[in-house]
């Protein structure tokens, strides 16, 4: 498996009557197989992050989240797509988005895509920090003062494509989140991903 950056998709051929389009021009950030994390650009020139949060081979289909983001922060994912910006950045736009879907992707040729809007803690669900690490009592999405050292699975999996790809290393991985090789090679396993190994 690779992890490859800048990779460009034909948007328009993948999200086939989408609300948040239609998409002129996708380009993927992280791929590990398939394409985890991308930028796009509508025909209104607005810039969608989409992210692959789950994978269901039982069920043949894929979940992405699909956000709306600044001219800016989209600016900084592309210029700088280094893993190790990639967490408070995304965490920042996953705790502040206001326009987000659910896309819900069959395998298949001749599967179509079902959309809908996304709550906002379906929004917040798809951020580097774990769901149960920044809400409030209530539920609701809370900035912690620190960065949670937990993390969701879908960043997880980002981050385990990242190592086995040579893009970081373990030991820097660990550091960055604030916790033990051991701890993170735990995350992995608690996440069922098989922990990488660095190249």
């Amino acid at each position: 498996m690779t992890t490859q950056s800048h990779k460009t998709l034909l948007a328009s051929e993948r999200f086939p009557g989408a609300p948040f389009g239609p998409l002129v021009e996708e380009t993927c950030l992280v791929w590990h197989d398939e394409p985890l994390l991308s930028l796009a650009t509508d025909t209104d020139g607005r810039k969608w992050l989409i992210q692959t949060i789950d994978s269901d081979s039982d069920a043949r289909i894929d979940t992405i989240i699909v956000v709306q983001v600044s001219d800016a922060c989209a600016r900084e994912l592309a210029e700088n797509p280094d893993i190790e910006r990639l967490i408070p950045c995304l965490s920042a736009i996953y705790m502040t988005a206001e326009t987000g879907f659910v896309v819900r992707d069959p395998w298949g040729k001749d599967a179509k895509p079902e959309y809908e809007v996304a709550t906002k803690a379906e929004i917040f669900d798809a951020s580097p920090a774990a769901p149960e690490a920044g809400r409030s009592d209530d539920g609701s999405a809370t900035a912690a003062s620190t960065p949670s050292p937990i993390l969701s699975k879908p960043f997880t999996d980002l981050i385990a494509g990242a190592i086995q790809d040579g893009r970081i290393s373990t030991r820097r991985a660990a550091m960055l989140l604030g916790v033990t090789v051991d701890d993170l090679t735990d995350l992995f396993r608690g996440h069922g991903i098989e922990p990488p190994v660095d190249p």
